[in-house]
C-alpha cells in the first residue's frame, strides 16, 4: 500500500486506531494497528462508503473516548494575582488621568496668560502712541 494511502486512511479512521505519543510527541501505534488497517483496506477494496466502514469498525473494535480534564477556571492564587494586577492597572490609570487633568489645567492657565500678555502688549503700544500724539 502506498504511504499516501496509508496516511489518508489513518486520518479518516483515526478514532479506531490505538496509538500513544512518545517523548518526542510522535505517534506510536499499538499491536492492533495491523489488523485494523487490514480491515479498513479490505472494506475500501469492497467499495464500502465511509459511513459503512465506520459502522463496521465500531461493531468490531471498541474505541476509547479520551476525556481531557483541563482546568479552565483559574485557581485562587491565580485569581488573587489577576485581581492584584487589575487593581494596580486601575490605580495607574487613575494616576495617569489625574496627571492628564492637571496638565490640561496648566495648559489652560498658560493660554490665559498668553492672552493677558497679548492684551497688555497691545495696550502698552497704544499708550505710547497716545502719549506721543498727545505731547507730540
Amino acid at each position: 500500500m502506498p504511504i499516501a494511502t496509508l496516511r489518508y486512511r489513518l486520518q479518516a479512521y483515526e478514532d479506531f486506531i490505538p496509538y500513544k505519543h512518545n517523548n518526542k510527541g510522535t505517534k506510536v501505534y499499538t499491536s492492533e494497528f495491523e489488523g485494523i488497517i487490514c480491515d479498513i483496506n479490505r472494506y475500501c477494496d469492497e467499495k464500502k462508503t465511509h459511513d459503512e466502514i465506520v459502522t463496521l469498525l465500531a461493531a468490531k473494535y471498541a474505541h476509547d473516548i479520551v476525556v481531557v480534564n483541563e482546568q479552565t477556571t483559574p485557581t485562587t492564587n491565580e485569581q488573587q494575582y489577576q485581581n492584584t494586577e487589575i487593581s494596580r492597572l486601575s490605580d495607574n490609570l487613575e494616576k495617569l488621568m489625574d496627571k492628564m487633568d492637571r496638565q490640561n489645567e496648566l495648559q489652560m492657565q498658560i493660554n490665559e496668560m498668553r492672552t493677558a500678555i497679548g492684551e497688555l502688549s497691545r495696550v502698552e503700544k497704544h499708550k505710547k502712541g497716545w502719549f506721543s500724539r498727545l505731547w507730540g
